[in-house]
């Protein structure tokens, strides 16, 4: 079947993981298989919904992509001193997407599409070295935006396009919080009231939120074998209406933190914790901005490459996490969490670059290869580096291919990303009746992900 006939895009399951920024480099298969270097692939839906500019490059007066996809990451840290390693759970989220183009004239064309943008989550569950710095994290924004591009029709080669919408944000997070247990559980501890042992308690948070978000894009065809462009994603930074609960049923240990606790010690910690509530963090979120330039290559018909180099801009920053209250005051957690290395904190990372490169290979008129490699800097030093947020560098490497036959082009996308392995002695620690004490025990943190996907694509 001819490339001019119409095309229907299906994205079947996609998985990735983000280790050092939640910006998701693509959803689409074709966008996979090139690593996400498309920023200035002209002739191409998919690259379009990434950079607005080349909506003037289409061939096709209208077209029309839909995809459903599946994204996967798993994140493990180990303890060095016994060797033990826990891997995360909560590891899939669906990504469906949607694309549309039409192209008015030579000089003007419309776009729209909605697709999962932002996308990092993982729950250790109770148990976990880190629980009181926190053990989930579900965070997944998803956006859609018009498109609007615009060619002057005496010099072609140049194009401008921007898109503009809304951004809606979930965000769920959780830790897990100590505090003591006095004999009486209607009063604070004291000479008079002395501990009986700790309780430990785990806590959710969570809250949506809708913004406007925008993008910006360029391209300019320099001849025949060479084209340049570039694109400008916006980020968010928003106070989020947080709620926050208890979860789950507490936990009772010595005035140690091991063990079991004195005498009467459950029976005045479930009292105390029927009466103890939880108040939500403070703060905002955070996600970067991105800006893209991008590069192609197609020194003959059969090979293209394309080389992108990409700049996040601003924090990847979480609000603090909630904290318990009762009788004996407000408990927090052991560090502000502030994520800066200033204030020993684990939630924001400092801007940093990656590069995207991406090849096709056309075999004929019915079949392409393609393949990719991307790598982005670490956004923590080592020191930092942690499981709920990474900040560790990361690579990723895939392939993929199209075919055009049954009525349209079908393609397929496969990905993984591993970030570097990194070992930390700020993450552990221990929690007894005088608060927390960190141990300096080293934690290692590591993670990967998978990416596959398989599309159908048609005009109208």
């Amino acid at each position: 079947m001819q490339r001019h006939l119409k095309y229907f895009y299906f994205t079947f399951v996609s998985g990735v993981l983000c280790a050092q920024s939640p910006w998701l480099l693509t959803s689409d298969p074709v966008g996979i298989a090139r690593s996400g270097a498309q920023v200035s692939y002209g002739r191409s839906l998919e690259a379009s919904t990434f950079n607005p500019a080349l909506l003037t490059t289409l061939q096709d007066s209208r077209s029309v992509f839909i995809s459903l996809g599946l994204e996967m990451q798993s994140t493990q840290q180990t303890l060095q001193s016994n060797q033990t390693t826990l891997y995360s759970s909560d590891r899939n989220r669906s990504i469906p997407a949607f694309g549309l183009a039409w192209k008015l004239n030579p000089s003007w064309s419309l776009g729209l599409h909605s697709e999962s943008t932002f996308s990092r989550h993982l729950d250790f569950g109770s148990g976990s070295f880190t629980r009181f710095f926190g053990d989930r994290l579900s965070l997944v924004g998803r956006q859609t935006l018009a498109q609007i591009a615009f060619s002057p029709s005496t010099h072609p080669e140049f194009s401008l396009g921007i898109g503009m919408g809304m951004l809606t944000t979930d965000y769920i997070g959780g830790l897990s919080l100590r505090g003591v247990i006095p004999s009486n559980p209607n009063a604070p501890v004291s000479a008079v009231n002395p501990s009986l042992g700790v309780f430990e308690q785990r806590l959710m948070q969570s809250a949506s939120i809708s913004s406007p978000v925008f993008q910006v894009g360029g391209r300019w065809a320099i001849n025949s074998r060479w084209s340049m462009g570039f694109a400008y994603q916006s980020g968010l930074q928003k106070s989020l209406p947080l709620s926050s609960t208890l979860s789950g049923a507490p936990l009772f240990y010595s005035n140690t933190g091991f063990g079991n606790p004195l005498v009467g010690g459950i029976a005045s910690g479930l009292t105390l914790t029927a009466n103890t509530t939880s108040r939500p963090g403070t703060g905002s979120l955070e996600l970067p901005s991105r800006l893209t330039w991008g590069i192609r290559f197609r020194p003959n018909t059969t090979f293209t490459m394309e080389l992108d180099v990409r700049r996040m801009f601003g924090n990847f920053s979480i609000p603090d996490w909630p904290s318990l209250v009762n009788v004996s005051g407000t408990i927090s957690t052991p560090s502000v969490l502030s994520f800066a290395p200033s204030a020993n904190s684990l939630r924001s990372g400092r801007p940093s670059i990656g590069l995207s490169l991406g090849a096709d290979i056309t075999l004929n008129q019915s079949w392409t290869l393609r393949a990719g490699f991307s790598q982005d800097q670490s956004t923590l030093s080592d020191v930092y580096v942690n499981p709920i947020l990474g900040g560790a560098a990361s690579s990723t490497f895939s392939a993929g291919f199209s075919y055009i036959g049954w009525g349209g082009e079908w393609n397929l996308g496969y990905q993984i990303r591993q970030s570097r392995d990194i070992e930390s002695k700020t993450l552990d620690g221990s929690w007894n009746s005088g608060g927390f004490s960190p141990t300096g025990t080293p934690v290692g943190v590591e993670g990967m992900g998978h990416m596959i996907a398989i599309g159908y694509k048609t005009r109208f």
